[in-house]
C-alpha cells in the first residue's frame, strides 16, 4: 500500500448464479517519525529546568520507557508530543533516547541535557601576616568545582593580584600597603553564585621618630624625659635596662603606646650616642639620639653694655663672659652689619648697624654642657639729616630736628601752606565756626582772640590745621593722600606717637589716659602758664602751648594738642599736653579741629 487509512473492500463476483461479493478489510499505518528536540539546555544541578524540552511525533501512539534522563527528569506522552520537564539531581552529559510505541516502526526520540556541578570554592590555603614590601613567601590557593574562571578581585593589599587556572586560584605578588585585607574574589562559570575568600595581614615597616630632645646636661642631674614616637614596633631590646644601647649609667629606655621614653639621672660623663633596637612589627631599625653629659654647665654672663646709638656708627665692642662652651652658634637678633665673636671664653660683638630699631639678640653656647644663650639689647636710632641740624619745607621755612629714641621729630610747630608737591592748603580766616566745621578737606588757621590777628602766634606757634591737612586730603572726597611734611618726613601715626612715649617712659600707658611723666618730657620750660606741671623739656622736643581751634579759639599758652595721621572709625588719634599735668594724653577728637603739627623722619 502507498497510502495510509482504514480500507474496506468488495469484490463481486461474475458469472454462476447470483449477485455475490467479495468483502474485508485492510488497515494501512503510516511510518513513525519524532522531531528533534527543541532544545539541548545546560542546566545547573537542583534547579528545574526552565523551559521543558519537548518533541514532536507522528504515527506513534505512546512512549516506552526513556533511557539516559538525568535522576529527577522524566518524559510523558500526550497530543503526539513528547514533554521532558523534572529538576535533574545529578550531574554529567546526558544522552537520553525515548522509544516510540504503536504506529509502525521502531524509532526513538533522542537529545542531551547538561547538567554542570555547583561551583564550589575551599578555604585559603593559608591567611598569612606578612611585612609590607615582601613577596608572598608561598602562593594562597582555593581550589575550585564547577567554575571556569573568575571575576575581579576586591579587597586585596595593593602589588597583590588573583589568577586562575586548572580549577585553581593563585594569589601572589608583593603588598606595597599595610593593614588587614579582607578579600573577595567571585567565581565565572559554573553553576551559582560563589566567591573565593579570605585574609591577608600586612604589618607596616618599623618606624622610629626623631629624639624630642639631644640635651647636655651636669652629670648626677636628673634628665627631663626624652621620647621618640614609634610604628610597626611591639617593644625595644632592653627595656628599662640602666646604660644599655649607648645610654649613660642610670640612664634607661622604656616602650609603651608606641613611645620610648629615655629617663634617669646619669652618672658618668661624656657624649653618650645612643642606639634602641626596635622588637617586633617588621624590619631592623633603631631608635637613635645624643645625650651630653658633662660636669660644668655652660654659663654665660651679661653683656658689658646695652648701647644706644646712631644708625652706621661704630659699635663699641660689647663682651659677654662663659665658661664651659667651646664656641658659639649662629647668633639672630643682631642688627644687620654687627657680628659675633668667640675667643678665650668671651663674645666679642662688634660692628657698624645698618638698620635702626631695638635689638634683642640672642646668641646660643656650643660645646659644653647644657643649652644656654647669651642675650642683650642694642638700640640703634636713625641718623638725622648728617651735617646740619635744620631742614626746610616747599615755603622754605625752616626747623630744627631732634632724636629721640630711634626717632627724628621736628623740634618746631609746622608753618607750611603747601603740600609738598605745591598744592595749596586752603587759608580759612573765618571768625565764625560754620565753614571750617564743614569742610572734608585740608585747611589751616592762625590763632586769633575774638577774631583779631596776633601776627606774632604765626611765627612762635605754626598754623593749626585741621585733620585732613595732617593727613594730606587736598580736594573733598579725594582718595589720594599728599605730603604735607617736607619730602623724607611724614605726619606721625597713633602707633608712632606711641612709641615716642614709650621711650621716655617704659611704664606709661599709651592706651589710657594714665598719668605719666612724659608730657613734663616733651615740654618747654618757656611760653606756657603756671603751673606748667612737670616740665623739664628733657627730650628736647620744645613743645608749646599753641592752643587749638574748637568751637573757637581756645587756650593759647596754656593747652596744645598735635595730630596723629590715623583715623579711628571717623574720628582721630592725637596727642594733649597741658599746662596743669605732667602727662600726655591719647585722645580722640573730631576731624575739623584745629591742632599742631610735627614732622617725623621716614
Amino acid at each position: 500500500p502507498t497510502a495510509t487509512g482504514t480500507f474496506n473492500y468488495s469484490i463481486p463476483l461474475t458469472g454462476g448464479c447470483g449477485s455475490v461479493n467479495a468483502t474485508g478489510t485492510i488497515t494501512v499505518t503510516a511510518v513513525n517519525t519524532v522531531s528533534a528536540a527543541s532544545s539541548t539546555p545546560t542546566q545547573c544541578i537542583s534547579t528545574a529546568l526552565t523551559t521543558s524540552i519537548t518533541h514532536t511525533t507522528i504515527g506513534a501512539t505512546g512512549i516506552g520507557s526513556a533511557t539516559g534522563l538525568p535522576t529527577g527528569v522524566s518524559a510523558a506522552f500526550t497530543s503526539n508530543t513528547i514533554t521532558i520537564s523534572g529538576t535533574p539531581a545529578a550531574t554529567g552529559t546526558f544522552n537520553y533516547s525515548i522509544p516510540l510505541t504503536g504506529g509502525c516502526g521502531s524509532v526513538s526520540a533522542t537529545g542531551t541535557i547538561t547538567v554542570p556541578a555547583a561551583n564550589t570554592a575551599t578555604a585559603a590555603s593559608s591567611n598569612p601576616t606578612l611585612c609590607i614590601s615582601t613577596a608572598l613567601t608561598t602562593s594562597i590557593t582555593h581550589t575550585t568545582t564547577g567554575a571556569t574562571g573568575i571575576g575581579s578581585a576586591t579587597g586585596l593589599p595593593a602589588g597583590v593580584s588573583a589568577t586562575f587556572a586548572n580549577n585553581t586560584i593563585t594569589i601572589s605578588g608583593t603588598p606595597t600597603a599595610s593593614g588587614t585585607f579582607n578579600y573577595s574574589i567571585p567565581l565565572t562559570g559554573g553553576c551559582g553564585n560563589v566567591n573565593a575568600t579570605g585574609t591577608i595581614t600586612v604589618t607596616p615597616a618599623n618606624i622610629a621618630g626623631t629624639a624630642s630632645s639631644n640635651p647636655s646636661l651636669q652629670v648626677n642631674t636628673p634628665l627631663t624625659n626624652i621620647t621618640i614616637a614609634t610604628t610597626g614596633a611591639t617593644g625595644i631590646s632592653n627595656d628599662a635596662v640602666s646604660g644599655a644601647g649607648g645610654l649613660p649609667a642610670g640612664v634607661s629606655a622604656t616602650w609603651a603606646g608606641n613611645t620610648i621614653n629615655i629617663s634617669g639621672t646619669p652618672s658618668a660623663s661624656g657624649i653618650f650616642s645612643y642606639s634602641i633596637p626596635l622588637t617586633g612589627g617588621c624590619g631592623t631599625v633603631n631608635a637613635t639620639g645624643t645625650i651630653t653629659v658633662c660636669s660644668v654647665l655652660n654659663t654665660a654672663g651679661t653683656a658689658s653694655t646695652s648701647p644706644t646709638l646712631v644708625v652706621n656708627s661704630a659699635l663699641t665692642p660689647i663682651t659677654i663672659s662663659t665658661t664651659g662652651a667651646t664656641g658659639i652658634g649662629t647668633a639672630t637678633g643682631l642688627p644687620a652689619g654687627v657680628t659675633a665673636a668667640f675667643a678665650s671664653n668671651t663674645i666679642t660683638i662688634s660692628g657698624s648697624p645698618s638698620a635702626t630699631g631695638a635689638f634683642n639678640y640672642s646668641i646660643p653656647l656650643t660645646g659644653g654642657c647644657g643649652t644656654v644663650n647669651a642675650t642683650g639689647t642694642i638700640t640703634v636710632i636713625p641718623a638725622c639729616p648728617i651735617g646740619k641740624d635744620t631742614i626746610w619745607d616747599i615755603d622754605n621755612n625752616s626747623y630744627k630736628f631732634v632724636a629721640i629714641g630711634t626717632q627724628c621729630w621736628t623740634k618746631e610747630n609746622l608753618r607750611v601752606r603747601k603740600y609738598n608737591d605745591g598744592t595749596s592748603i586752603l587759608f580759612d580766616k573765618t571768625s565764625g565756626n560754620t565753614t571750617f566745621q564743614g569742610l572734608d578737606y585740608g585747611a589751616h588757621f592762625i590763632y586769633e582772640h575774638d577774631s583779631t590777628p596776633i601776627t606774632g602766634n604765626l611765627a612762635i606757634y605754626g598754623y593749626l590745621y585741621n585733620w585732613y591737612a595732617a593727613k594730606g586730603i587736598a580736594s573733598p572726597n579725594s582718595t589720594t593722600y599728599k605730603n604735607i611734611c617736607p619730602s623724607g618726613w611724614h605726619i606721625p601715626t597713633d602707633s608712632d606717637w606711641n612709641k615716642l612715649v614709650k621711650f621716655l617712659d617704659s611704664g606709661a600707658d599709651t592706651i589710657t589716659h594714665s598719668a605719666n611723666i612724659v608730657g613734663g618730657m616733651l615740654k618747654s620750660t618757656l611760653l606756657w602758664v603756671a603751673p606748667n606741671t612737670g616740665a623739664t623739656n628733657s627730650s628736647e622736643f620744645s613743645a608749646l602751648p599753641g592752643g587749638f581751634r574748637g568751637s573757637g579759639f581756645q587756650n593759647i599758652d596754656a593747652t596744645t594738642f598735635f595730630w596723629s595721621s590715623t583715623d579711628n572709625a571717623g574720628t582721630t588719634r592725637n596727642r594733649y599736653l597741658r599746662s596743669t599735668g605732667a602727662n600726655m594724653e591719647r585722645n580722640t577728637d573730631q576731624k575739623w579741629r584745629g591742632g599742631s603739627l610735627r614732622c617725623l623722619k621716614d
